[in-house]
């Protein structure tokens, strides 16, 4: 009688291997147990799946109604319990349960603390995912709601252009959501949580996402060239007992209309056809605003003209008549001399040795001679010389 119970025991064994099945009679996913562990802890099935629990060490039960650790329940989409069982070295079957609701389903052991001591398990079955249409991360192919959705809100974004040279513009995203967004731009190594960046001009791809990480969008942005910077040239002829100095200045670039200011050293509003002896800064500023400005000297009768009755005597060219060499004093800013014979030709043979200081590095025959003394800013004397 024995040897055919054992006999009947083998061949049901080997039937079962033979048909797939485990040592709980059924197939499908197996979880085995053993002290303190389910293995594996989480599994992922199908809607419709059999999962089975086979013991292999110790005595364990699978409760998956209540928790052992907190007594509040796992919410289970279906609840589920199998009593302990002790395990063996071929597998003891405490149980097998077919889920077709789908659905997250957290379980342990609620025998001896082994809950407490880390002997828990969960299953997903079915595929989760957003399950609210007007969530950003909507998946109408989920079978039930993993608590994922987010929502980004309304998507926009401000530009707001530079508007003068050397700055950069201010890109500002907006949404409707009231979640925690984080906003970074791929080409920037960069990201904040107000959507608000400088940037050059440029096309951008901007990311919005949960500061969760559950969800993201992306913004095409393009940023417009910035102005071209203001050019402002400007300069003034002398001041003189028989004029004032007269300022000139032109402004190209920036954006729309250019206006030009002059002011004296006193910071007042001054007229550039009447401009006396002193620094003048000059500024220019376009219709977004943008200035820029360069300093103006008008200087005092750089070459002195002599007058009648009078104690100026101008350029002075001395020796005169002279022989090999002359100098040129009472001029008073950088001067440069040209040198002319009496038909108005001009002659190359003049050599400057110092500032003041001629000499003629060339045979010069006898002759009246005629030198222009002019300035750096343009205003002259022609003074007669003498070879001998």
């Amino acid at each position: 009688m024995r040897i055919v119970l054992v006999f009947a025991l083998l061949h049901c064994a080997l039937f079962m291997i033979s048909q797939g099945l485990n040592p709980c009679g059924v197939s499908g996913v197996t979880i085995e147990t053993t002290m303190f562990q389910y293995s594996p802890s989480t599994v992922f099935i199908d809607t419709g799946d059999t999962l089975s629990w086979i013991n292999l060490q110790g005595l364990h039960n699978v409760n998956g109604e209540a928790s052992s650790i907190s007594g509040e329940s796992f919410n289970n989409p279906e609840e589920f319990f199998f009593p302990s069982v002790a395990g063996n070295s071929d597998g003891a079957c405490i149980g097998y349960h077919s889920f077709n609701i789908p659905g997250v389903y957290h379980y342990d052991c609620s025998n001896f603390g082994h809950a407490q001591a880390g002997m828990v398990g969960s299953v997903i079955v079915g595929d989760g995912g957003c399950m609210d249409p007007e969530a950003d991360n909507y998946n109408e192919l989920a079978e039930f709601d993993d608590e994922s959705c987010c929502y980004l809100g309304e998507l926009g974004f401000d530009v707001f252009p530079a508007l003068c040279f050397g700055e950069l513009g201010v890109l500002q995203i907006t949404t409707s959501s009231s979640s925690s967004l984080i906003f970074s731009i791929d080409s920037v190594a960069y990201s904040n949580s107000v959507g608000e960046f400088l940037l050059g001009p440029g096309s951008f791809h901007v990311i919005v996402q949960m500061s969760e990480g559950l969800c993201s969008d992306t913004l095409e942005v393009s940023m417009p060239q910035i102005p071209d910077e203001i050019e402002l040239f400007a300069t003034s002829t002398e001041a003189s007992d028989e004029s004032l100095g007269v300022g000139s200045a032109t402004a190209s670039g920036g954006t729309g209309n250019i206006e030009i200011t002059w002011y004296d050293e006193a910071g007042e509003v001054a007229d550039p056809n009447f401009l006396s002896e002193g620094n003048y800064l000059v500024e220019a500023i376009d219709s977004n605003g943008c200035v820029v400005s360069v300093n103006v000297p008008v200087y005092w009768n750089t070459i002195p003209q002599p007058g009648h009755g009078s104690s100026k005597l101008g350029a002075v060219v001395y020796p005169n008549p002279c022989k090999a060499s002359f100098a040129v004093d009472g001029v008073k800013r950088p001067f440069s001399v040209r040198l002319f014979n009496a038909l108005g030709e001009e002659s190359d043979c003049l050599l400057r040795n110092t500032e003041r200081e001629f000499a003629f590095h060339c045979s010069m025959p006898s002759g009246v001679y005629f030198i222009i003394v002019e300035s750096e800013i343009g205003s002259s004397q022609v003074q007669p010389l003498v070879l001998h």
